[in-house]
């Protein structure tokens, strides 16, 4: 059956749609992303505990978390993770996919969290 111009027209921008959202899909599915903490989630922990998980970087050895810029401990070898004695207040956190060699393969976006801990002016607050 052979469609009007006007409809075949159609058919192929639907194609050309459909084959790049499956591409973007695609590439976003491998892209390195931090799933936790959420973008400006508050954690209230008074241990300074922060769960992190990552999603992507299907080529990492292990994944390195910086927060503020700076090392928050060794790297990990799973994409969940816990970073201990998180200071108090607004932080930026990337994490950083790394070969077998330690070599950076792939940063995350950053994410913005806050940590509120009980002030040590009330040491028995919970």
């Amino acid at each position: 059956m052979r469609h009007p111009p006007r409809i075949r027209f159609a058919l192929n921008a639907l194609a050309a749609t459909a084959l790049l959202a499956a591409a973007v899909h695609a590439a976003a599915a491998g892209r390195l992303r931090i799933m936790q903490p959420a973008e400006g989630e508050t954690i209230h922990d008074n241990n300074g505990t922060v769960t992190v998980r990552v999603a992507g970087g299907d080529r990492a050895a292990g994944y390195r978390a910086d927060i503020d810029g700076a090392a928050a401990g060794p790297v990990s070898l799973t994409p969940v993770f816990v970073l201990t004695d998180i200071d108090r207040g607004e932080h930026r956190l990337t994490v950083t996919a790394v070969d077998g060699d330690g070599q950076a393969v792939e940063t995350s976006p950053p994410v913005t969290f806050n940590m509120w801990r009980a002030s040590r002016l009330f040491p028995n607050r919970q």
